[in-house]
């Protein structure tokens, strides 16, 4: 089960809504492909489903920007097999820096970042429900 959560700085007027954890729609390779949209990581899909033993690892999650702190609320995806291995990844849409390879997914995590709109602010976190 994933939960949604408003992000808010305590210095500025920056806020933002996120969706963290799972969904019954991100357990498997099929279900996955019916919403997964880029298509890099579409064709990936497609390649490892015909393997009965890939795992997979889906969840959205927030990552932050090492570069200019941007934060962004996106699907993580790894699938893999014994021999081969694939991860998504993002770009930062503010700096066009490669974001972290994983990002945060636990309300621990969340909970302790700082704004990416001014210096020394922290982001309060209020969890408003849950989704799956």
């Amino acid at each position: 089960m994933g939960i949604a959560a408003k992000l808010s700085c305590t210095n500025c007027e920056y806020s933002q809504h996120v969706f963290v954890g799972i969904g019954f729609r991100f357990l498997d390779l099929r279900a996955i492909l019916e919403w997964y949209k880029p298509e890099e990581g579409r064709e990936q899909i497609k390649a490892f489903m015909r393997e009965e033993d890939a795992r997979v690892v889906c969840y959205k999650g927030v990552y932050a920007c090492e570069h200019c702190g941007y934060l962004l609320n996106e699907v993580y995806l790894h699938i893999e097999l014994q021999t081969q291995s694939y991860t998504n990844h993002y770009d930062c849409p503010r700096c066009h820096t490669q974001m972290p390879k994983q990002p945060f997914q636990r309300e621990v995590e969340i909970e302790c970042l700082d704004c990416p709109e001014c210096e020394g602010g922290k982001l309060d976190v209020n969890y408003d429900m849950d989704w799956d």
